[in-house]
C-alpha cells in the first residue's frame, strides 16, 4: 500500500529520474547521432566521450541538489533506493513507489529525447546548433539527409 503522504516524494523521484534521462540521453543523442556536428567539433571520440559523461553525471547531479531531489532524496536509480531498504531507512512501501517511480520517470525521459530527436533532430544535431551559434549556420555546406 502505497503511502499517501509521500505522493510528493514519489513525483519528485519521477520528474527528477526523467529530468536526469532528458539530460543524459539528450547529451548522448547529440554527441553521437548519425550527422551530428558534434563529430566535426570535437572528432577525439575519449574526449567526446569524457564530455557526454560529464553531461550525463553533471544532469543527475543537478537533480538531486534540486529542490526535486531535496524533496525525495535524489534517490534517482532503483539501485540506491533499494540500498537505502536494505539498510533499514525506507519502508517496503516507500522502496516499491520510487522504484516504480523512478523506472516511469526513466522511460518518460527516454520517450521525450526520442520524440524530440524524431522532430527536431532528423537532420542529426545540426539545426540544434545552428540555433545555438548562428555563425555555425554559415559553415554548413549543406544538412544531412533525412534519416527514413
Amino acid at each position: 500500500m502505497l503511502v499517501k503522504s509521500h505522493l510528493p516524494e514519489y513525483f519528485a523521484e519521477f520528474l527528477g529520474t526523467a529530468i536526469m534521462m532528458i539530460v543524459g540521453i539528450g547529451a548522448v543523442t547529440v554527441m553521437w547521432s548519425d550527422g551530428s556536428v558534434m563529430r566535426e567539433l570535437i572528432p577525439n571520440e575519449p574526449l567526446r566521450r569524457l564530455c557526454t559523461g560529464l553531461l550525463f553525471a553533471g544532469g543527475g547531479t543537478a537533480v538531486v541538489l534540486s529542490p526535486l531531489g531535496q524533496r525525495s532524496g535524489g534517490h534517482l536509480n532503483p539501485a540506491v533506493t533499494l540500498a537505502f531498504w536494505v539498510k533499514g531507512q525506507v519502508t517496503g512501501a516507500d522502496a516499491i513507489a520510487y522504484c516504480v517511480a523512478q523506472m516511469l520517470g526513466a522511460v518518460m525521459g527516454v520517450v521525450i529525447v526520442a520524440l524530440v530527436e524524431n522532430v527536431k533532430f532528423r537532420c542529426g544535431t545540426t539545426y540544434l546548433l545552428m540555433l545555438i551559434l548562428p555563425q555555425y549556420a554559415r559553415t554548413v555546406s549543406g544538412t544531412p539527409p533525412l534519416r527514413q
